[in-house]
């Protein structure tokens, strides 16, 4: 096991393969597919030890060594009437009205204090990580080791729960004792769900650390010049000087990894050049690096709304969080776009460097253009530290910057246009509002606590509406959602023409066409949501090939994302493969049987994400 102290995914090819080991040269009696249904009996069978993974039947997770010892405890203490059992659950009863018959302050920041007089024993804190152990997902077709006891609990607390017994009931419970927070998140608890190991994290951090302090020696040594990172392409990166280049985004976000420069072509043509400036964590970032091994195993940023558990520690992604100042290093995607149809007429593809980084809020973007905005403000219903009206307020922006954001939004209506004139379907779904949290992220004490919290204070909770994907709000989403499917496009293309291995996305309906085909709007791809629009299946997914993507109208374009590399593990990579077609060796990072592998995780990834 590479953590003892985590759970460690076996998947059911390796359990055969160890079975195989096991029998020696028996194991040519028995047939293969018996083999695979024997191994994945004994696995399903034995859940103290496995638990199926609940989105991918095929890959099991080894149960921690110290979870086991838990489990098996605490079933002795009920097998055999030990007392320790019935004083935890007299001692949580205790906690649980003593809790809610004393008062919290709804105000002021998050705070919480330790109630003393409960202090919890050894054996209390057996049962609370018991109850913490048993809130990972399973798979529902195997067997729960922790049901039995979980059931037997909740009817002897006697607590108000809607959940007899199972994972509701003991994350309920484990906030009601003081041992989590009451604004607690069952799906960031579940480390099925946020498989972010403490043995990764610590390494990620040493070297995220590590790479911080490369990075401030490059930048000092480099003082007014163009820094070298040492990645390959230091002899092509091209200095873009005083060219602004707007990141726009929400005002929450974390990651700010590309920003957009449109300026005019000036050479007689009526065409603008717009370039796509990604932030380029692989200027430090090898492909080698332990920091990158472990942003394979996370895939991406998971986001909830009171944490987000990021693919790149926070201390290395805002090296390259662009707008934090100073000379930002960049891959630039850049596109000649014909202003009157939309046409791409010439494309280039090159590492940079940004100097002038303006950020810029979607809200800000909207305002300045006139265009339907998302007009947050606090829900007081659950909010305990509203935030003023004047802090949601958008600012002013000067009249060169609007000027810059109007040819953004034009050149990303005309592109958008030229989509739907070539098949892009462009789906009305039902708008829906967005919420936000803040502090992010919600703080709360450490993991088990020593006594029973008293939590003060609260959340505010932050309230945007829905917008439209028409062309009629014209919104800033849909503008930089365009230019960055712009990029997206142009780097597939270099890549294709150059014959890099990439991981290229596929996006297409086999039945589209004959359900709403006659809706679509011919100039917009707009189609009305409707009956007819549940029934589209879309089939989608990675793969090293490039793909068709009717569904975006792209003219026989190859896509593969690109954009968000601060985010995406599949981004990353795509920036090794693209720089290393740039280098003097132009030979590729990464081979094609490693990007195959690569793909299937991204395409099991993207599946687990939607359940």
């Amino acid at each position: 096991s590479p953590d003892a102290d985590a759970y460690n995914a076996v998947h059911l090819h390796q359990a055969v393969a160890f079975v195989r080991t096991l029998l020696g040269s028996q194991a040519d009696a028995f047939d293969e597919n018996m083999l695979k249904i024997g191994t994945y009996q004994y696995l399903m069978e034995e859940s103290d030890y496995f638990n199926n993974d609940p989105y991918s039947p095929t890959i099991f997770h080894a149960v921690p060594p110290a979870s086991i010892r838990r489990l098996r405890e605490v079933q002795r203490w009920v097998k055999t009437n030990d007392p320790r059992f019935e004083k935890f659950v007299n001692k949580a009863k205790t906690i649980i009205k003593d809790l809610r018959a004393q008062s919290t302050t709804s105000g002021g920041e998050i705070s919480w204090s330790p109630m003393s007089e409960h202090a919890f024993t050894e054996d209390d804190l057996t049962m609370i990580q018991f109850l913490n152990d048993s809130l990972r997902r399973g798979r529902a077709q195997q067997g729960n080791p922790y049901d039995y006891v979980l059931s037997l609990l909740s009817r002897a607390v006697e607590a108000p729960y809607t959940h007899e017994g199972g994972r509701d009931f003991a994350f309920n419970l484990l906030a009601d004792i003081g041992a989590h927070p009451p604004w607690g998140n069952l799906l960031v608890t579940d480390d099925a769900c946020t498989p972010w190991t403490a043995k990764d994290e610590a390494i990620a951090e040493a070297e995220a650390k590590r790479l911080a302090e490369r990075f401030k020696a490059i930048q000092e040594s480099s003082s007014s010049g163009v820094p070298a990172f040492g990645d390959g392409v230091d002899h092509i990166r091209h200095d873009w000087g005083d060219m602004p280049a707007y990141v726009i985004d929400n005002e929450s976000a974390e990651e700010l990894d590309d920003g957009i420069s449109v300026v005019p072509a000036n050479d007689g043509t009526n065409s603008v050049w717009v370039h796509v400036h990604i932030a380029d964590p692989t200027a430090l970032l090898r492909p080698d690096d332990p920091l990158s091994k472990i942003a394979h195993k996370r895939i991406g940023s998971l986001y909830f709304m009171e944490k987000t558990f990021p693919l790149l520690p926070s201390e290395f992604a805002s090296l390259f969080s662009l707008g934090r100042g100073g000379p930002q290093p960049v891959l630039s995607i850049s596109a000649k776009i014909s202003t009157e149809n939309g046409a791409i007429l010439e494309t280039s593809l090159k590492p940079g460097i940004l100097r002038n980084v303006r950020t810029i809020t979607y809200d800000e973007m909207d305002r300045a253009l006139g265009a339907v905005t998302s007009e947050g403000y606090v829900l007081p219903e659950l909010s305990n530290t509203p935030k003023t009206a004047a802090a949601l307020t958008p600012r002013v922006l000067s009249h060169p910057v609007v000027e810059d954001l109007k040819a953004l939004a034009k050149t990303a209506e005309t592109l958008s246009r030229r989509r739907g004139i070539h098949g892009a379907y462009n789906f009305l779904y039902p708008t829906r509002g967005e919420v936000e949290v803040a502090p992010k992220p919600l703080d709360s004490a450490p993991f088990p606590p020593a006594a029973p919290m008293k939590y003060q204070g609260g959340p505010t909770y932050y309230v945007y509406k829905g917008l439209s994907s028409s062309f009629e709000t014209n919104n800033s989403k849909w503008a930089v959602a365009e230019m960055m499917m712009l990029g997206c496009r142009v780097a597939a293309r270099h890549a294709r023409d150059k014959q890099v291995p990439l991981l290229y996305r596929h996006n297409h309906s086999p039945n589209a066409d004959e359900l709403c085909g006659h809706l679509r709007d011919p100039v917009t791809g707009e189609v009305p949501y409707g009956p007819e629009t549940r029934l589209v299946n879309t089939v989608g997914g990675t793969s090293t090939v490039p793909g068709g993507n009717s569904m975006l109208g792209t003219e026989g374009d190859p896509y593969a994302r690109v954009t968000s590399p601060l985010r995406r593990f599949g981004d990353l990579v795509n920036h090794w493969q693209l720089k290393a077609c740039m280098s003097a060796n132009d030979v590729p990072k990464i081979s094609l049987e490693e990007l195959d592998a690569v793909a299937t995780d991204l395409t099991t990834a993207e599946a687990v994400i939607r359940k």
